[in-house]
């Protein structure tokens, strides 16, 4: 029997990486998308490192394409890549508002549109929606990045209605504070937070229930963390 097949975007660093960690030893054949390779992953025999900047949507399609010229179908679709900059809601310099609505939302669009153009789901495919609790919350500062997520988010809820006829199940996991070096910060810099660890489990945890069984938003944070709402 094949390996199942998982593509993660965003999988050089930080949550993607814990992912694509996490699903190498659960057997998947992963393809991870990012600008930077990931030396751990890279030196796993069943992960392939696609060099791939999704601000540039050319560059998105050629890496689907390269991952369809080694396999036909996908089981496990992780939409991950991310940017955040915080500026005021009547501040935001248009390039850095231009690159969080390409990063956050169009970009994973065009991922899935482009995946689901050249490769087929197999029976049981799922796909998780890494979000930020930005989604549905305002924060001071953040009016770019909240409203990229929260356009990311309701994309994936339409994205959900329409797969459910081909019984796709469809996650989205809103987080909370993480410990990642996300927006150049340092590990430890946020106390109290979730790890990398508990985000993998969550999804692996998610992976192991029957196919049937869609849990469609989940809202993950730590007990000991005082950010979010």
């Amino acid at each position: 029997m094949s390996a199942r097949v998982a593509i993660i975007s965003g999988s050089s660093r930080g949550i993607g990486a814990g992912l694509a960690h996490m699903l190498l030893a659960n057997g998947f054949k992963c393809f991870g998308l990012s600008r930077t390779p990931n030396e751990d992953l890279i030196s796993h025999d069943n992960y392939t490192q696609v060099m791939c900047d999704v601000q540039i949507p050319a560059q998105i399609e050629s890496a689907v394409k390269q991952i369809a010229s080694s396999v036909s179908t996908f089981d496990c679709l992780v939409l991950n890549a991310g940017i955040g900059e915080w500026f005021g809601a009547t501040s935001t310099p248009l390039a850095d508002w231009q690159a969080m609505v390409n990063t956050n939302m169009s970009a994973n669009a065009i991922l899935v549109t482009e995946v689901f153009k050249n490769l087929s789901p197999s029976e049981n495919a799922r796909l998780f929606a890494i979000s930020s609790d930005a989604a549905d919350n305002a924060y001071p500062n953040r009016a770019a990045y909240c409203a990229s997520k929260a356009g990311f988010s309701m994309y994936v809820k339409c994205l959900r209605e329409e797969l459910r006829s081909a019984f796709i199940g469809v996650t989205e996991l809103r987080l909370s504070r993480v410990n990642t070096t996300f927006r150049n910060k340092n590990l430890g810099s946020r106390p109290g937070s979730l790890e990398v660890a508990d985000v993998s489990m969550v999804v692996e945890k998610l992976l192991s229930l029957p196919s049937y069984i869609e849990v469609r938003t989940l809202e993950i944070s730590s007990i000991h963390s005082t950010y979010g709402q």
